[in-house]
């Protein structure tokens, strides 16, 4: 593979083509650094799926790839153009939001989130249902650094799934 192939699979999920941890990251410490600039805000949404797991053994490994690539498609079609999503492994993924990072521009787009991820999905004949939930941390608001920020929506995130999942 050239450079800029390896480069790309450096950064990038082989299964779904999302950024991974490490290119999110970066982008991440970028947009902190604008945020104390002054010139932007930004938020981090960590969502992980619900019932994933039954998926991958009730209906196989290869159907719960599937369902992880479209998961991806919805999460995508649910962000603006500037904002990042990204697979950290596993049906673990993160939303670095660059703009309308207003408290209820953001509960609206996590509950968004829910609501897409939870339409059935067609796989390979079986219609699936999986659900998400998300945490949501805000920049500077939540934690000055990277680890902070993903720290704090991890957290919420765990705290939703304590508290029913969504």
């Amino acid at each position: 593979p050239g450079g800029g192939q390896i480069r790309h699979m450096a950064h990038h999920d082989a299964l779904t083509g999302l950024p991974n941890r490490a290119f999110f990251v970066k982008h991440l410490e970028e947009a902190l650094a604008r945020v104390r600039r002054g010139e932007a805000s930004c938020a981090v949404l960590c969502l992980d799926l619900d019932r994933f797991k039954a998926v991958n053994d009730t209906l196989g490994h290869p159907v719960g790839d599937m369902l992880l690539k479209e998961v991806s498609a919805r999460l995508k079609e649910a962000v603006d153009a500037g904002d990042v999503v990204a697979r950290f492994g596993g049906d673990e993924f993160a939303i670095l939001k660059n703009t309308q990072v207003e408290h209820d521009t953001l509960a609206s787009l996590g509950h968004t989130l829910v609501r897409s991820v939870s339409r059935p999905f067609m796989l390979d004949g079986h219609e699936v249902t999986v659900g998400t939930s998300v945490g949501i941390a805000v920049g500077f608001q939540d934690g000055a650094s990277s680890e902070q920020l993903l720290k704090k929506a991890d957290l919420a995130l765990y705290h939703s799934k304590s508290e029913g999942r969504g």
